[in-house]
């Protein structure tokens, strides 16, 4: 029987100082972010495995998950991007289309939208939002923001969440505004809604779902440069912006041109065509009934 492999993106990153590597290692936490994170090996013995691990020495939890991976067949992922990063590493994996379609994409209100100062930032309380260097260039601008910080899950080991508040109530033009309990969908959107800005620092893939949203509101969309969702969305013709290079105060003063905004929504309704996407699956199941059959 083959094995699937539906990846959501955290079982395929790992940080570069993480001694327990997954089969994409990224830089995923800015400067500010990382020294908000606190020592990364506390122990000694943390210490000895990442020294031995920069030489090419192979934990045994190591050995063991790769050996697993190498006995996967089929791996799913949300950007397309990442199933070659992986196939580099396991190049006996071959691809098949399941993930996450939300059907009532289409049905979302465009609704004339004016400029506001108001901002979106993230989308939980997961470090690799990189927060902080988010925050700190906001600052930058010198010109008053309110921005709304999704933080009600995950509950993150250490001190981070502790010194990304601390860090924030240091900002002088910046008013950060948590939203640190769950709350329904509807009142989710309402809320990011008015923003009609959106920064996402993540470097992996992480908050397309977000990201989706907000393409589909005519928002403007701000990613580092070398995130993996920046290199999807632009490539795929969306206009996106760059946190290194287009932040500027003037950011608050006009909206998407209309032509832009249906550029990127139309950017997502190709991805996210939820009868095609249906038909792909089904087709790929088919396909691998057959095969199994046929085989015996």
């Amino acid at each position: 029987m083959p094995i699937l492999w539906s990846s959501w993106g955290y079982d395929i990153y790992s940080d570069k100082k993480n001694a327990k590597r997954r089969p994409v290692v990224l830089d995923l936490f800015k400067p500010l972010t990382r020294k908000a994170l606190g020592p990364q090996q506390r122990t000694f013995k943390e210490k000895i495995k990442y020294a031995l691990l920069k030489v090419g020495y192979k934990s045994s939890w190591q050995k063991h998950h790769d050996a697993f991976l190498k006995k996967i067949s089929y791996l799913s992922v949300v950007l397309p991007e990442e199933f070659e990063m992986v196939k580099k590493n396991f190049n006996q994996l071959k691809f098949y289309p399941f993930r996450y379609v939300d059907k009532d994409n289409g049905a979302l209100n465009h609704n004339i939208l004016s400029p506001t100062k108001s901002i979106l930032l993230g989308n939980s309380l997961d470090p690799a939002n990189n927060h902080i260097d988010i925050l700190q260039s906001l600052e930058n601008l010198k010109v008053n923001c309110k921005v709304y910080i999704p933080i009600s899950y995950p509950d993150v080991p250490g001190p981070y969440k502790k010194r990304l508040k601390e860090f924030a109530k240091r900002l002088q033009h910046v008013t950060p505004i948590f939203l640190e309990e769950f709350i329904p969908r509807e009142k989710y959107f309402a809320i990011i809604n008015e923003c009609s800005i959106a920064f996402f620092g993540h470097i992996r893939q992480q908050a397309v779902g977000n990201i989706l949203h907000m393409l589909c509101e005519g928002r403007k969309i701000f990613l580092y440069k070398d995130s993996i969702a920046y290199k999807h969305f632009c490539n795929a013709g969306a206009k996106i912006f760059s946190i290194e290079n287009d932040l500027e105060p003037t950011i608050f003063d006009s909206v998407l041109d209309e032509d832009i905004q249906n550029k990127n929504r139309s950017v997502v309704y190709n991805e996210e065509y939820y009868e095609t996407y249906i038909k792909q699956l089904q087709a790929f199941f088919d396909n691998l009934a057959n095969s199994a059959n046929e085989g015996g």
